[in-house]
């Protein structure tokens, strides 16, 4: 392969590499967030492809007992990682001079990260402790990184479902004391032979519906299905394409369940938990473009 060059912002430190960099690994270890102001991403390469052509600003920093880190002096570049003469030498993604087509590869110390800045990109996750375990070892030998999911659709807050064993104490209370309408429009439509015909409310504040629900807890039984809406309440969403949402669900491996035809005949509904156990709803209107 062609010798690829590298080097710090001012010039002081370059270096040439001989051999093609691994794939780039994102740490999120406290030193790197110190370090770099978010994380840091380096690849790697055999110490016997890797040449120093100018190191007159290159200073270098124990990190650790075991680990050094290297940066130009003058303009304060992060340059390099070393743990030792029988590892490979790690080198700033950033420093290359020609940006290889690289991957991220891996996150790795991710219980230390910030997570506005740990980005889903379908890269491999390693705490500190599975790294320090043989995550390398075990990324070498996994497959390839899955591919980003796909964009959701459009979303947008539809209602808000309560449920209660006596809906119309529920009304009166949302109505009489916070003063809601009545929601006419827009509704689901309801049929006495479907496995859910408990008696539903529909209020409004102009905007945001809300749908107070008696509580039945045998529906998921009824209907088959693993989760149970009507038993705690849910949130629900409207969008345009159910199935893009679908699909998107099962690339991020989030299972749920496919209410279509179970409760109405004019919306298609999956419900899903979030990591809190929160029931959330996503439906489109049939006939909408995209079911």
């Amino acid at each position: 392969m062609a010798a690829i060059a590298g080097g710090c912002l001012c010039g002081g430190v370059r270096y040439t590499v001989s051999a093609d960099p691994q794939p780039l690994i994102a740490c999120h270890c406290k030193q790197c967030q110190r370090m770099s102001g978010s994380y840091f991403v380096a690849t790697a390469v055999p110490r016997d492809a890797f040449t120093l052509d100018a190191g007159d600003t290159l200073v270098w920093l124990n990190s650790s007992e075991t680990s050094r880190r290297g940066f130009c002096g003058r303009c304060g570049s992060s340059l390099f990682f070393d743990h030792g003469p029988e590892e490979p030498i790690g080198i700033s993604a950033g420093s290359l001079d020609d940006h290889q087509p690289l991957d991220i590869a891996a996150h790795i110390y991710v219980d230390e990260a910030n997570t506005r800045l740990l980005p889903d990109d379908g890269a491999a996750r390693f705490s500190a402790s599975e790294w320090r375990k043989g995550g390398w070892n075990r990324l070498r030998k996994a497959e390839p990184a899955r591919t980003p999911p796909s964009p959701p659709p459009a979303l947008r807050l539809h209602h808000i479902n309560h449920v209660a064993d006596d809906v119309e104490r529920l009304r009166r209370f949302y109505a009489d004391v916070m003063g809601l309408g009545v929601q006419e429009e827009d509704l689901p439509v309801r049929e006495a032979t479907r496995d859910y015909a408990g008696n539903v409310v529909f209020l409004t504040d102009g905007n945001i519906q809300m749908h107070l629900a008696e509580r039945d807890l045998g529906l998921s039984y009824r209907a088959g299905k693993a989760v149970n809406p009507v038993e705690r309440g849910h949130v629900a969403f409207r969008t345009d394409d159910i199935g893009a949402f679908r699909r998107r669900l099962d690339e991020m491996g989030v299972p749920y369940a496919d209410y279509a035809g179970v409760a109405t005949g004019s919306w298609h509904q999956i419900f899903f938990h979030d990591p809190e156990g929160n029931v959330v709803e996503v439906h489109q209107v049939l006939g909408e473009e995209g079911d």
